[in-house]
């Protein structure tokens, strides 16, 4: 197997008429037209390659993401304490609407303080948290029931935001609003945030 060789993938795009360019190991940079329309954006990732996990910022992009791919576990949701999960930055030429999307799961693998649930919620530039999504999680009854060894419950959402020109900062936040568990585990969360076209 050979190993993984870091890439550069670059996305123009203009309203009313779409050119691509992508350049690849060994291939030369391509243009393909397409007739789509409305679509106003800029992507151009940095070069990366396979990794556990993975975050991308660049100063003044127009799209961030970040990805968990490891099996070790680092965040929890413990008691009433609110959790940073990521937090992802983009920058913004003019008025726009933002999308932010997530996945992850809870695991609870004891059910001491439990049933329980969990919010997600979604901060933009340090206001108010946005409530996005609530599970229940923990219940004896689903492992027993389903004989799985822990319960395991999928926490994902997407949201929208409006913002103004400039850079903005997304925070994913879990917090545990019911029950007193102190170890539920977050797996695998991953988060992209970019500006919809107009």
């Amino acid at each position: 197997m050979h190993p993984a060789r870091p890439y550069m993938l670059c996305l123009y795009g203009r309203r009313f008429g779409t050119s691509f360019h992508a350049a690849l190991p060994g291939m030369p940079i391509t243009p393909i037209e397409t007739p789509m329309k409305k679509f106003s954006t800029m992507l151009c990732t940095a070069p990366f390659g396979l990794a556990a996990s993975a975050t991308a910022h660049a100063e003044g992009a127009a799209f961030d993401y970040s990805n968990v791919t490891s099996t070790h576990v680092t965040k929890f949701v413990r008691g009433t304490e609110a959790v940073d999960i990521t937090r992802l930055k983009l920058t913004t030429p003019k008025d726009a609407k933002i999308l932010f999307q997530f996945s992850s799961a809870i695991t609870a693998e004891s059910s001491e303080g439990c049933p329980c649930s969990v919010r997600a919620m979604v901060a933009m530039d340090g206001q108010e948290p946005r409530i996005v999504k609530r599970i229940n999680v923990g219940s004896p009854e689903v492992a027993s029931a389903l004989h799985y060894q822990w319960d395991r419950q999928a926490l994902d959402g997407t949201t929208v935001f409006e913002a103004g020109p400039g850079e903005h900062t997304f925070t994913l936040i879990f917090k545990q609003a019911s029950g007193s568990s102190k170890q539920l585990e977050v797996n695998y969360p991953n988060a992209q945030v970019f500006i919809l076209g107009n």
